[in-house]
C-alpha cells in the first residue's frame, strides 16, 4: 500500500466538503486510478503533477461548479444559470486560479477586473436606486396632490394624477430592468471566468502531456 498516496487522497477528501458523498467518492476514485496509472509513488511526485491537496481540491470544486451551472443553464428556459450559481462559480474559479502558482497572475487579474466591475456597477446601481426612489416619492406626492386638486381644479388634478401614473410606470419598469442588467453583467463575468479557467487548464494539460 502506498501510504503517500493514501495520505494525499485523505487530505484531498477533507477539502471537498462542498460535494456530496457520491461526488467525493467519484473524485477520490478517479485520482486514485490516475496516480496509479501515472506511476506516482512519493508525495513530491504527486504534488509536482497534481499540486497540493488544497490546490487540487479548489480545481475540483471549480470544475463541479462549472458543471452545475452548465446543467442549470440547459434546464432553464432562458438558458442562463441563476445569479447565485454564477456567483458561486466565479468565486470557485477565482480560488482555483489563485491556488495555482502557474495561474496566480491571471487569478489576480480576474480579481482586479471583478473588483473594478463591482465598484463601478455598485455605484451605478446606487445611483439608479436613488433615482427610482425619487420617482416613487414623486409618484406618491403627485397622486396625493392630484386627488386633492380634483375638487378645486379638475384639469390640474388630472395633470398631477398623470404625473403620478408616469412615476408608477417608471418604477414598474425600472426595478425589473435593474435586475435584468445585474443578471446580464454577472452572466458575462461568469462566462469570461469560465473561458479563462478552461483555457488555462487546457494549456496546462497539454503541457503536461508533452512532458
Amino acid at each position: 500500500m502506498n501510504m503517500d498516496k493514501e495520505n494525499y487522497l485523505t487530505e484531498l477528501e477533507e477539502y471537498l466538503d462542498a460535494l456530496t458523498a457520491d461526488e467525493k467518492a467519484d473524485v477520490i476514485e478517479f485520482y486514485n486510478e490516475y496516480i496509479d496509472d501515472a506511476g506516482l509513488e512519493t508525495t513530491d511526485e504527486i504534488e509536482k503533477r497534481l499540486g497540493t491537496p488544497r490546490q487540487l481540491s479548489r480545481k475540483v470544486l471549480a470544475d463541479y461548479s462549472i458543471k452545475a451551472t452548465d446543467i442549470e443553464s440547459h434546464r432553464s428556459k432562458k438558458s442562463k444559470a441563476s445569479v447565485r450559481s454564477n456567483g458561486k462559480m466565479i468565486w470557485m474559479i477565482l480560488l482555483a486560479l489563485l491556488a495555482s502558482p502557474a495561474a496566480i497572475v491571471l487569478g489576480l487579474v480576474l480579481f482586479a477586473i471583478l473588483a473594478c466591475v463591482v465598484a463601478v456597477f455598485g455605484a451605478c446601481m446606487v445611483a439608479a436606486l436613488a433615482v427610482l426612489c425619487a420617482f416613487f416619492v414623486l409618484m406618491i406626492a403627485s397622486f396625493y396632490v392630484g386627488i386633492v386638486m380634483l375638487f378645486s381644479s379638475f384639469t390640474t388634478g388630472l395633470f398631477y394624477l398623470g404625473c403620478g401614473l408616469m412615476g408608477l410606470g417608471a418604477v414598474l419598469i425600472g426595478f425589473p430592468l435593474l435586475y435584468w442588467i445585474c443578471r446580464a453583467i454577472i452572466q458575462g463575468i461568469a462566462n469570461f471566468a469560465k473561458f479563462l479557467y478552461k483555457k488555462i487548464y487546457k494549456n496546462r494539460r497539454q503541457g503536461g502531456n508533452e512532458q
